[in-house]
């Protein structure tokens, strides 16, 4: 397309491996992802802005972790873990990814390695199409994650999804100062567009590589 296509993506990368950064980009309609796919080739040049928000272990500190993600939403936990495993952070977690099949989730065999370094990280994905599938749910949430209220909960998904995480996690005892959220949406009041502390407003990176998900 013709002039600035503009677009928020979750950082997937370690933040302990410098050379480059990683964003995961579902092939869907609409002209941000169709342009990366169609448009962008190695050597291209991005002008990005950011990195924007607070999530994550540094600034939701605790002992023990839920992670909760539906869809693309797995992709700054996926910056988590890797970060984690990267650094020798004994992290203690459960992950749950909600997903419509299991051909829509993203980095199933890279989390399976990841649990080999992460030994305390608990992999629990949801299937929400097809046989034996499940809808995500408090009561579901709450089963999954026994240990839900006395766990640092971090979400990350679509706005209604992420409204009923916020509702489980309050009801199960999950004070405000122990839940996190990404969001993609700046217009939602639960978004954090502030950018981190003694970051650049805008750089340019090279486009490495994409990939179909």
């Amino acid at each position: 397309p013709q002039g600035t296509v503009e677009r928020c993506y979750t950082i997937a990368s370690s933040a302990s491996r410098d050379g480059g950064i990683e964003i995961s980009v579902k092939r869907q309609a609409g002209a941000g992802s169709a342009h990366l796919h169609e448009t962008l080739v190695p050597g291209a040049t991005i002008l990005a802005f950011g990195p924007s928000g607070r999530f994550g272990p540094v600034s939701w500190p605790g002992e023990k972790y839920t992670l909760i993600a539906a869809g693309s939403g797995i992709t700054p936990i996926l910056s988590m873990l890797r970060t984690a495993a990267d650094r020798g952070i004994a992290l203690d977690a459960t992950l749950i990814h909600v997903s419509p099949t299991e051909a829509d989730l993203i980095a199933t065999q890279e989390i399976a390695l990841l649990s080999r370094r992460l030994p305390h990280l608990t992999y629990v994905p949801i299937i929400t199409r097809g046989p034996g599938a499940s809808r995500p749910s408090a009561g579901l949430l709450n089963s999954l994650a026994p240990g839900l209220a006395d766990s640092t909960v971090l979400c990350c998904g679509p706005q209604s999804f992420m409204e009923m995480v916020r509702a489980a996690a309050r009801d199960a005892g999950v004070p405000p100062e122990r839940y996190g959220e990404e969001s993609f949406d700046f217009s939602s009041p639960e978004a954090e567009i502030t950018p981190a502390a003694d970051t650049p407003c805008a750089q340019h990176f090279i486009c490495a590589h994409r990939q179909d998900l």
